[in-house]
């Protein structure tokens, strides 16, 4: 099960490596959760239409639960995948930080060193024009707001937050 896994997800992200040399997306995160997940399913084809017992036990696959466990495993790697290559696209605060201390080698860093580092825009420019190509904010007039898709994923969030009792969002 697990071979038969870890062979889906890197031939995803060949697919994903290869696609990216050709033509950077618009949205990468969808794109992808679109490779990833065509992947899995023209793997899992592949691997039932040539279902011979004594051959597809290799691959771990003694059942259709065992589709569903390696289902939920490459669901797990791949939406951890889109969240560390999201971190890596857009100058994650915290890998922006971090690199700054790494790159003052011995010496590190004060506070207000990394404060005096921080342009506003390396943060909020790329992050507001994510929001508006992935369609969760509209810019109209010169002034951005939240769309219909953009009410629902924070409608969803916030629910999140209730159910597991956190404090409530401060915005």
């Amino acid at each position: 099960m697990l071979i038969t896994c870890i062979s889906l997800f890197l031939t995803a992200f060949l697919m994903h490596l290869i696609l990216w040399r050709i033509r950077h997306p618009k949205s990468p995160v969808r794109a992808i959760l679109i490779i990833f997940f065509m992947t899995f399913i023209a793997g899992t084809a592949v691997l039932l239409n040539n279902y011979e017992a004594s051959k597809i036990e290799w691959f771990g696959l003694h059942s259709m639960w065992d589709i569903l466990r390696i289902f939920l495993l490459y669901l797990a790697w791949t939406f951890t995948y889109c969240f560390i290559y999201h971190g890596f696209e857009d100058d994650s605060p915290s890998l922006f930080i971090v690199l700054n201390i790494w790159n003052s080698h011995n010496k590190g860093m004060t506070v207000e060193e990394l404060v005096d580092l921080m342009p506003d825009e390396v943060f909020f420019k790329n992050r507001i024009e994510y929001l508006v190509i992935e369609k969760l904010a509209v810019l109209e007039n010169g002034r951005y707001s939240i769309s219909k898709k953009g009410k629902s994923i924070l409608k969803l969030f916030l629910f999140l937050i209730k159910l597991m009792k956190q404090d409530s969002v401060k915005g």
